[in-house]
């Protein structure tokens, strides 16, 4: 009777002393894509109905537009050519740099450097496309 007492023990102690999971529903509003710098942030959501947004900060000043699928999906068929150009196709960043533009794409992320001319026209290109949304 002892051993199956202590056994249920160890059993309900290890159950109880599984690692804490979280909670958050991350479908309630996803990143998608964005492109920030020192002063300029301009980042897509996903929202859980499908709806796009346009959130932008520009000198701590935050504005949201709501956007079409039709107009998202013209400009995320852009960004994605554009990033894995970047990313892939182009010389890699150095390890430590001064950072002048980072870029997300679904998970994966780009810093391009200041030195990377290059990198930095293609990144102000889909900048101005962005600024052509609103």
């Amino acid at each position: 009777m002892r051993k199956i007492a202590i056994i249920l023990f160890i059993s309900t102690s290890l159950a109880f002393a599984q690692e804490k999971i979280s909670n958050i529903d991350l479908r309630g509003l996803n990143k998608v894509l964005s492109i920030s710098d020192k002063e300029n942030k301009f980042e897509f959501t996903k929202s859980s109905i499908d709806q796009y947004f346009l959130n932008t900060t520009k000198n701590k000043k935050y504005t949201k537009t709501k956007l079409g699928n039709s107009d998202f999906k013209i400009f995320d068929e852009l960004f994605v050519k554009n990033f894995i150009d970047l990313k892939y196709m182009m010389a890699p960043a150095p390890d430590t740099c001064k950072v002048s533009y980072e870029l997300f794409m679904r998970g994966e992320q780009l810093r391009v450097c200041t030195k990377e001319l290059n990198k930095i026209k293609k990144v102000k290109l889909l900048i101005s496309k962005i600024k052509d949304i609103k």
